[in-house]
């Protein structure tokens, strides 16, 4: 005997869903969201060329979520992964900056000393 559900119950019912999204530079992402709110959201590390491709992907990283939803998430997920990439590039140049500088330091105590 099946049951049907009302869709507004059926809605509030926790689903794993994923989104499948286009980011401000043309890639697409991926995120898995938990139905459960006992795990934080996962992000797809990288971007991918199609829509298609990205869904593969989130299909094969969770074959078991069947919600897939094909929109643009809310800003701050997208605005959250650029600052973290911005955070890792800047704390890349920091390095390189002061590598430079003890190079620079370094030849000059050198040439002083001659």
């Amino acid at each position: 005997m099946s049951r049907h559900v009302p869709r507004e119950v059926a809605a509030q019912i926790p689903v794993d869903k994923l989104e499948v999204f286009r980011q401000d530079d043309g890639m697409w992402r991926w995120r898995w969201i938990p139905g459960t709110g006992e795990a934080e959201p996962l992000l797809a590390a990288h971007g991918f060329e199609s829509a298609e491709e990205a869904e593969e992907s989130a299909r094969s990283a969770y074959p078991r979520t069947t919600r897939m939803v094909v929109e643009s998430p809310p800003r701050s997920v997208v605005r959250d992964a650029g600052r973290t990439a911005r955070h890792g590039c800047g704390a890349a140049l920091a390095t390189v900056a002061v590598g430079v500088l003890v190079a620079v330091r370094r030849h000059r105590s050198r040439g002083a000393g001659s």
